[in-house]
């Protein structure tokens, strides 16, 4: 059964920022095996194809999920400790297109990312991870026995692991347990919004545990039998999104059946470049491998480009850093018809706001990236102010500005101008206003997307070249083109500039409200995490 999230829309609104029907497309592909072709002629298929409507899942536009490529098995394990944060952050720097880790449920409630039942192989402790506290699990040092420089790496828990992955690439999320384990595993999934992308690899008991909880969950199953027929079979009539088959593919009957299902193939594991181009072509979907970097090279001879990670931060508050008092996740959002200096909102989702009095902390994001592409839009009342600082020290202006004739920095789209706090807040200079006035009345949503390129440094931390804004449309008009800004904006101008670091988000300066929020690394990553600080 299809899932479409309740998501108020407003007005009209640009491509990316509706939802449409999206997920890997093979009913067509089994027909090409009649005619006498393999599966590898159908690395793009047609969209319009029609699917099962037990496989299609609500995806927000402008994400699409790899139909087809490698799955990162424990992240990228052979150069970095497995089920850890670096090992997820080096997969997805590698551009891979599924990435697998492993969950268990301690008897504490906690989920946490490791592969054994045992902490002893991949950390410096021992014991049973089932049995263990969250803060024993912590104080554990899971990267020191792969390499010294991985030392003070950390057992992930699932709700670490989900905040730093990207949400345009497949989440495999392996079960090690039962029915209790599903349940909550399904949950963490909804509560961060990520059921369109991660499934779960989970065996018959932890399958019905999550459909308990959340009916229409992605399984692939695990429930393997010696009668491959009866593996196939079974995964097709559960109704099953994935399966997963092990060292070798099906025979080409089997094969084709999965696919006229709809099923999603994937096979553990292959570390052999050689061997993939024959993998594709028997109709596996996604290989999981260890060695990650020689396979995603001869993947990208095969035609699989890397992904490039897009990040959304509207639909939760996962993404940002705490605390964030009075921010909230609403529906709908307008002027107040009593008073238009103030936004009211509904219960919903997908639309971040900074509470009922409009002026809180700002919102700063848990990923820090360099060169970035940023995507969102914006709704302010009147005479509001708020701004986006790539990096938490650039900032480009949102303000009231409607039907201002000839706009300064300070106006909205303005790269804001450097200033003082004392001996009262005062500007020092003009900053760069926009080329035009593209601002919209009060109450209406706003588009705005900003590249920017970070900072660049020497090995000795110095400074080479100075931060730029390559491009900044407002409500589709370009408004700066190619701006260097030789320091911080604001009264952060004497702030040491830094290679990363976050999105922020002002929410002190009057009501305001931001949906559809896209960031799109342009260096392939998330340089660091605040986790990983």
């Amino acid at each position: 059964m299809s899932r479409n999230l309740n998501h108020e829309k407003g007005e009209s609104m640009m491509s990316y920022c509706s939802w449409s029907m999206m997920l890997p497309l093979y009913t067509i592909a089994w027909l090409t095996l009649l005619a006498g072709g393999s599966f590898a002629d159908q690395d793009v298929q047609d969209p319009s194809a029609e699917i099962p409507s037990s496989r299609a899942v609500a995806v927000p536009d402008g994400i699409e999920l790899p139909r087809r490529g490698l799955s990162s098995h424990r992240g990228a394990n052979y150069t970095h400790p497995e089920n850890t944060l670096a090992a997820f952050h080096e997969a997805i720097r590698a551009g891979v297109h599924q990435i697998e880790l492993d969950v268990y449920l301690t008897d504490h409630g906690d989920l946490v990312v490791i592969h054994d039942r045992t902490v002893d192989r991949t950390t410096d402790g021992t014991g049973d991870i089932r049995r263990m506290t969250l803060d024993e699990i912590k104080s554990l040092d899971a990267g020191s026995w792969k390499d010294p420089k991985f030392t003070g790496e950390r057992i992930p828990t699932l709700d670490e692991a989900l905040r730093i992955m990207p949400h345009n690439i497949w989440l495999n999320l392996h079960l090690k347990g039962g029915r209790e384990l599903g349940a909550a595993v399904a949950r963490k999934v909804l509560d961060h919004r990520r059921g369109y992308q991660a499934f779960l690899a989970a065996g018959a008991e932890a399958a019905a545990g999550a459909r308990e909880v959340f009916p229409d969950v992605l399984i692939c199953n695990m429930q393997r039998q010696r009668d491959w027929d009866l593996y196939v079979d079974q995964t097709i009539e559960n109704g099953d999104a994935f399966i997963q088959l092990l060292r070798r593919a099906g025979t080409p009957e089997q094969m084709q059946r999965l696919k006229q299902a709809g099923v999603t193939i994937n096979l553990c594991c292959v570390n052999d470049p050689d061997v993939l181009e024959g993998l594709f072509q028997a109709g596996v979907d996604f290989p999981l491998v260890d060695d990650l970097h020689p396979m995603m090279e001869r993947a990208k001879q095969l035609g699989f480009e890397p992904v490039q990670p897009v990040y959304l931060l509207s639909d939760s508050l996962h993404g940002w850093d705490e605390p964030h008092p009075e921010w909230t996740i609403v529906g709908q959002v307008g002027l107040d018809p009593e008073d238009p200096r103030r936004l009211v909102s509904h219960p919903g989702e997908g639309i971040l706001r900074n509470g009922p009095g409009g002026k809180t902390a700002d919102l700063l994001s848990r990923e820090h990236w360099g060169d970035v592409r940023v995507r969102l839009e914006f709704m302010i009342s009147q005479r509001s102010n708020s701004g986006v600082k790539m990096q938490g020290l650039y900032e480009v202006q949102i303000f009231d500005s409607w039907e201002v004739e000839k706009p300064t920095a300070s106006d909205c789209g303005g790269i804001y101008p450097r200033a003082e706090l004392r001996p009262r807040y005062h500007l020092i200079d003009e900053g760069f206003p926009p080329s035009t006035n593209a601002a919209k009345p009060p109450g209406r949503w706003q588009s705005l997307e900003i590249v920017f390129r970070a900072p660049r440094f020497d090995e000795q931390g110095t400074k080479t070249a100075n931060a730029r804004f390559e491009r900044v449309v407002l409500n589709d008009q370009t408004i700066h083109r190619d701006v260097e800004v030789a320091w911080p904006t604001g009264h952060a101008w004497r702030t040491p500039e830094v290679p990363v670091g976050p999105l922020l988000l002002q929410g002190d300066h009057g009501p305001v409200a931001f949906r559809n929020i896209q960031v799109m690394p342009l260096t392939s990553m998330p340089l660091t995490s605040c986790a990983a600080l």
